[in-house]
């Protein structure tokens, strides 16, 4: 019996659209700034981090393999 790799997502760094994910990151800072003022080091993290997987997955095309 073969046993099988589970199926995975690959970005395709290559047909990415990194002009319109780069906009869209300097039009986050000011409201990023504005935001991470007062508070502590890992909820800063936290919010840059899901709004950048969030303009990844919407400007870098994945493939399940």
């Amino acid at each position: 019996m073969r046993v099988r790799k589970p199926r995975r997502k690959v970005h395709l760094y290559k047909k990415a659209d990194f002009d319109r994910l780069r906009d869209s990151l300097s039009a986050y800072l000011p409201e990023f700034t504005e935001q991470t003022a007062n508070i502590s080091v890992d909820h800063t993290w936290k919010g840059f981090e899901n709004k950048l997987k969030s303009l990844i997955s919407k400007y870098i095309p994945t493939k399940t393999l």
